[in-house]
């Protein structure tokens, strides 16, 4: 039996948070453990939460003494889990109730599904329309594998053009063998937000196998306090945003050394005789993936016959996975 875990980050989202909880308490399936861990907030999130789950056996909180930031929660949190399944939930969030068991239905059909990440919707509190409809469909006798696929390894594609195959931290969940590999992750001061990067870069450089559920099992709340949902091309064109950008490119830059390190993947022009192989673990690839995976492969330095050869093994893979 697959016991799994919600683990949820909060700071300062008093408003939200116990929506967040209430959303993860009310699966169809259960969780086994649900898991807070708050960044030592200011507001009167703590006290919202001890009153509303001191008595409940399956929510722990943990409270931290020091503002450390997302990437710390995660550790944090990991740390004290115990759940074959990690489920990642942002504080002002919220899952559709056949959240987990839609993604279940993933994880036990494809035993080779090391991470997955689902399709989400957003939403105002001022307008909820839209969450209907992503009722009504999941409530019908959908078939929820049609909307699954799988999307193979990345890690040497990642590796080279660090492209995001992945999405917002709460449609994230990944097997704790995964995790492992990942999280504790230091340099908590790069990831004080968007850690999230932290665990869809990781996965795919720790070779996971990804999978993608196009159902919008998510709720993701659109708010003045977004990080970055809010921010508009003038804004991006200010120094402070300049200087973040710049800060997260040499964040990113430490987390790829960080994992080339601890993979081993010490000469990264020999890993590029690996392009179609990796290619070929997608078992459906479309067309970008054929134009990105080309594209790697003739702007490498391997030799024009290595070059020609690969190109032949990934456009007769191509070829016969349409057909």
């Amino acid at each position: 039996m697959i016991k799994t875990t919600c683990l949820i980050n909060n700071f300062n989202y008093g408003d939200f948070i116990i929506e967040a909880v209430e959303s993860a308490l009310e699966q169809t399936v259960e969780f086994d453990e649900i898991i807070i861990v708050d960044d030592c907030s200011t507001d009167d999130s703590v006290q919202k939460l001890q009153e509303a789950y001191a008595q409940n056996p399956k929510v722990q909180l943990i409270i931290k003494d020091k503002n450390k930031g997302q990437l710390s929660s995660f550790n944090l949190g990991y740390s004290a889990s115990s759940g074959d399944i990690i489920c990642f939930l942002d504080s002002d969030d919220r899952y559709h109730k056949k959240y987990l068991e839609s993604i279940l239905k993933v994880y036990n059909l494809y035993q080779e599904c090391d991470f997955l990440f689902c399709g989400y919707q957003k939403f105002k509190d001022s307008d909820l329309s839209g969450l209907d409809k992503v009722n009504q469909q999941l409530e019908s006798q959908i078939d929820i594998l049609q909307h699954a696929r799988n999307r193979g390894c990345s890690a040497v594609f990642t590796l080279h053009t660090k492209r995001y195959i992945g999405a917002p931290t709460s449609t994230l969940s990944m097997r704790r063998k995964t995790a492992d590999k990942i999280l504790p992750f230091p340099y908590v001061e790069d990831w004080r937000i968007r850690a999230d990067d932290c665990l869809v870069y990781g996965a795919s450089l720790v070779g996971a196998i990804k999978f993608t559920l196009s159902l919008k099992l998510v709720q993701y709340r659109i708010h003045t306090r977004n990080n970055f949902a809010n921010k508009t091309q003038e804004n991006a064109k200010e120094r402070k945003e300049i200087l973040a950008h710049y800060q997260r490119r040499l964040a990113l830059n430490r987390l790829f050394n960080l994992f080339s390190q601890q993979m081993n993947y010490i000469d990264k022009s020999e890993l590029t005789s690996l392009i179609p192989f990796e290619f070929k673990t997608i078992p459906q690839p479309d067309s970008k993936d054929f134009r990105g995976y080309l594209s790697l492969l003739w702007n490498s330095n391997l030799e024009l016959h290595h070059k020609i050869k690969s190109s032949l093994i990934i456009t007769k893979y191509m070829l016969a996975t349409r057909k």
